[in-house]
């Protein structure tokens, strides 16, 4: 359950998926490596991450396959400063047209990792809402010190859900050279689970595909029909599953390879 695939950089055609439809107004635009994210608002599309800029290509043209136009991408959302999700964003800022939105806690970090200059700030509990969605945006630090998860109405056969993001899920950031630098990264990590895990999500959106399924649920909707992202249960249990494996990290890192 939740396992990667690593994909070198430099080989991103290898993480090719086909763009598909989450619910009435999500859309995923990315790769098996980086995940991207459209959400049409009604008054214009909002992009959360836009991926590595090697993966860049994939994503416009996953856009434009599905009938996408990027150029009417209004707000792109950068969830943290990594190059893997912010590494784009000028480019795609470039190309678009539209306005960038980082933590306000990251804005230094994206720009001294990749050059990203996000046109707006963000702090915990902020919203914002474009045509018929609101955002909110709730600061989650471990991953990085400035992750923003994110949640937001949408509706699946016009019933209405709310989606969410958790903004930083990966463990990679919290081992024991990080906290050199970043003494509190697992506490504040394990404090960011607890208090997502009292915000009600039903459609669990992976800040990476190995966070919620992506390939596999793409697979089965596309087969089937069926529709597993809708899933009330699944957001909990992949932040308890988070809260475990942070828990046990120190444990994990003695054991031999």
């Amino acid at each position: 359950m939740y396992q990667r695939r690593n994909i070198e950089d430099n080989e991103p055609w290898l993480g090719e998926m086909e763009p598909f439809k989450i619910s009435d107004n999500i859309y995923f635009v990315g790769t098996f490596q980086e995940s991207c994210h459209i959400i049409d608002t009604g008054d214009g599309l909002v992009l959360i991450d836009s991926g590595n800029i090697f993966t860049l290509h994939m994503v416009i043209d996953h856009m434009h396959k599905i009938g996408l136009n990027p150029r009417d991408v209004k707000y792109a959302f950068y969830t943290h400063y990594h190059e893997d999700h912010t590494g784009s964003g000028n480019a795609f800022k470039h190309l678009s047209g539209c306005k960038t939105i980082i933590s306000k806690v990251d804005e230094k970090n994206a720009y001294d990792a990749c050059g990203f200059v996000a046109d707006i700030t963000v702090n915990d509990g902020d919203e914002f809402t474009l045509g018929n969605t609101t955002f909110k945006f709730i600061y989650t630090p471990g991953h990085t010190i400035g992750v923003m998860s994110v949640l937001f109405n949408t509706t699946l056969n016009g019933i209405p859900y709310t989606a969410g993001m958790f903004g930083g899920a990966g463990p990679n950031s919290l081992k024991k050279w990080h906290r050199s630098y970043y003494p509190s990264c697992l506490q504040d990590y394990l404090n960011s689970c607890d208090r997502l895990l009292k915000e009600k999500v039903d459609i669990f959106i992976g800040n990476h595909c190995w966070n919620n399924n992506t390939f596999e649920k793409a697979r089965i909707l596309k087969e089937t029909g069926e529709n597993q992202f809708l899933d009330p249960n699944e957001w909990v249990k992949f932040l308890e599953f988070c809260k475990d494996r942070a828990e046990n990290l120190d444990q994990d890192e003695r054991k031999p390879e």
